[in-house]
């Protein structure tokens, strides 16, 4: 994977190296075996590395005007970042990704088109973070305090000016996906080790989806279609269960 992405971004460099301006990258390593490998075409792209530990790895992509800043500490733990262009709508592309892991074996993939930001924190072991925002104007902030390990978030955005707010302190599991405009999703999961599952499935115009779990082994799935709707889930306790479906 390692040889096939280097030898992508360098096909970039070489295609569209004449036309790259004014990008600038920054990377500082202590610690062992570390692994970064950064590609940028376009202008104004700017990304910062820092990685302290032993065997982190960072891969970096940028086709735009972007900006990126990354911070891992510990070992093992991974990030891949993706910035490109907004080709459905012919932007130029100008999203922000901010990461920061540390502990042991997290993992964080980002992938981004068009105007996005991207606010991402983990700390602890064996943490998941996957994200992927379409269009142009999304927001995603997850503070990840796993002191646990094994939580897993799963984000995705497509459309204009969506909104994520995600915070797991614990093993938890979440799952978040919208489609269209002025959506937004916030999902608290709170407790050690605890699993508790939390999915919001939201499809079209300014719906608002709240899930606030406190406890172990809580379940809330929320799917809303249409324009406007609104969900609120308070989960105390153990072994809790909830579900909301409008149209």
């Amino acid at each position: 994977m390692k040889t096939t992405l280097s030898t992508f971004i360098l096909s970039l460099f070489i295609v569209f190296g004449a036309i790259a301006q004014e990008n600038g990258a920054a990377i500082e390593q202590l610690g062992s075996s570390h692994d970064v490998v950064i590609g940028q075409v376009g202008f104004e792209n700017s990304s910062d590395a820092y990685q302290q530990g032993d065997r982190n790895s960072l891969t970096l992509s940028q086709i735009g005007s972007h900006e990126a800043i990354i911070e891992q500490a510990g070992s093992d733990n991974k990030a891949a970042i993706q910035q490109w262009a907004g080709v459905q709508n012919s932007e130029p592309g100008a999203s922000s990704a901010i990461v920061y892991q540390t502990g042991i074996a997290n993992e964080i993939s980002i992938d981004q088109y068009g105007e996005h930001i991207a606010e991402i924190g983990q700390t602890g072991d064996e943490n998941t973070i996957n994200l992927t925002q379409a269009q142009s104007n999304s927001t995603v902030s997850s503070l990840g305090e796993e002191y646990g390990s094994g939580a897993f978030a799963l984000l995705m955005q497509h459309g204009f000016s969506n909104e994520i707010t995600l915070a797991q302190n614990g093993s938890h599991y979440a799952s978040i996906s919208q489609n269209g405009s002025q959506n937004k999703a916030t999902v608290l999961q709170d407790g050690l080790s605890l699993e508790n599952i939390a999915e919001v499935e939201q499809n079209g115009t300014n719906n608002d989806a709240i899930i606030e779990q406190f406890g172990s082994q809580n379940s809330t799935t929320i799917r809303q279609t249409g324009n406007g709707h609104s969900a609120h889930i308070v989960q105390v306790g153990y072994g809790n269960q909830a579900t909301v479906i409008q149209n």
